[in-house]
């Protein structure tokens, strides 16, 4: 591994000048935030600052992206894919913390079996520079807690530690050190510079306060699923889903089509379990119906018998009994849980032993028509 010393003063024009030949995504001013921005001329990447308002996960996974097109032509429908345009980058300025989530997002979008294209070929183009917490930014950082350091170089090609007058720069991957030829000529690191960051590690390290017990967290969950402190948190929730959107690690995703005419397009946005469609299912039902329920997680059914009432027969009820069944209990279908879903099962009867269901032609549910048609004899049957 490279290590070689850069002067304060010349860092910012170091990336200034790699910002002219390539795709450089830095920490700028806008306004009062701090922003990862792509560094234009006449912008100042900054070196001072505690973190950005937004997640650089943003660069691998965009918020929103167009995964293909289609049309429809005289010899039928077309697919096209879109080319994505991706060039060689260099993203400056992550924190550790936000530089390890990259490994976590690997394992997602990365599987061995599941690969996703789009991220992988922005992941191999970008080259990560990361800056070294050698003050916590934070009294609640809590980086020390996940296995994490503000030292950590996991998920980083280039870490710069702040050393005072100057900076050291480690060059931790390959990529690092196809970087190091662009930076031009930079004097070695000695041995009192590792024993100084050492130093500053272990001091760093100390200077985290925020404790969580993370491995004590789930058995807590397991026994405590009913607590009265899930009342406390989901009465100020806004459901905005912003903790999601600025989670380093949140990568749920939904996927439309939008369609002009002959013309249309896939697009994958970002998702957030904090919103209640989430969880809406195309029958109507939603099993986290309400905040409660997705400050909680996973679902599932602490009283099977209580939920199947509050889940299926009052929502009956209020639509007017949705399936018009006969008031005899043998003609009424039966309820089964399977994997936390409520389902409704057809009555396994012959015909002849059945009788004339009044089933409603169509109902509005929410917002959502749904047909219900009538049993059929068998012999009417194609």
């Amino acid at each position: 591994m490279e290590k070689r010393v850069i002067k304060k003063d010349a860092l910012a024009g170091i990336i200034k000048k790699m910002a002219q030949s390539m795709v450089v995504y830095a920490p700028v001013r806008d306004e009062d935030n701090v922003l990862f921005k792509v560094l234009e001329e006449g912008m100042e990447p900054l070196l001072d600052f505690d973190n950005t308002k937004n997640a650089p996960k943003n660069f691998f996974f965009p918020q929103t992206e167009v995964m293909m097109r289609y049309m429809r032509t005289e010899r039928g429908r077309e697919l096209s894919s879109v080319d994505m345009g991706v060039k060689e980058a260099v993203l400056f300025g992550v924190r550790p913390c936000d530089a390890r989530s990259f490994v976590l997002l690997d394992n997602v979008f990365n599987d061995p079996k599941y690969k996703d294209p789009y991220y992988i070929d922005r992941r191999e183009k970008t080259t990560i520079i990361s800056l070294a917490c050698v003050r916590p930014p934070y009294t609640t950082c809590f980086c020390t807690s996940v296995d994490g350091h503000p030292f950590s170089s996991e998920g980083v090609d280039v870490s710069l530690i702040d050393m005072g007058e100057s900076y050291l720069a480690e060059f931790v991957t390959p990529k690092g050190e196809e970087l190091l030829k662009k930076m031009g000529d930079l004097p070695q690191a000695d041995e009192t510079l590792e024993a100084k960051k050492q130093e500053l590690s272990d001091a760093a390290g100390k200077a985290v306060n925020g404790a969580v017990p993370a491995r004590a967290i789930k058995p807590w969950m397991d026994e405590n699923f009913e607590h009265p402190f899930w009342d406390t948190i989901h009465q100020s929730c806004l459901a905005c889903g912003t903790c999601t959107y600025l989670c380093p690690t949140c990568h749920c995703f939904d996927i439309t089509d939008e369609v002009k005419k002959d013309d249309g397009r896939r697009i994958r946005s970002w998702d957030s379990c904090m919103s209640w469609l989430f969880t809406m299912e195309t029958s109507g039902h939603n099993p986290r119906s309400s905040q409660y329920g997705r400050q909680i997680n996973p679902p599932r059914l602490r009283n099977p018998l209580k939920e199947i009432h509050t889940r299926i027969v009052h929502p009956l009820r209020q639509t007017r009994r949705l399936l018009a069944l006969t008031r005899h209990d043998r003609q009424r279908p039966r309820l089964a849980v399977q994997q936390y879903r409520i389902v409704v099962v057809r009555d396994a009867r012959p015909f002849h032993q059945r009788r004339e269901q009044h089933v409603p032609r169509r109902i509005n549910l929410r917002r959502r028509h749904v047909r219900i048609r009538r049993p059929r004899h068998p012999r009417h049957r194609a």
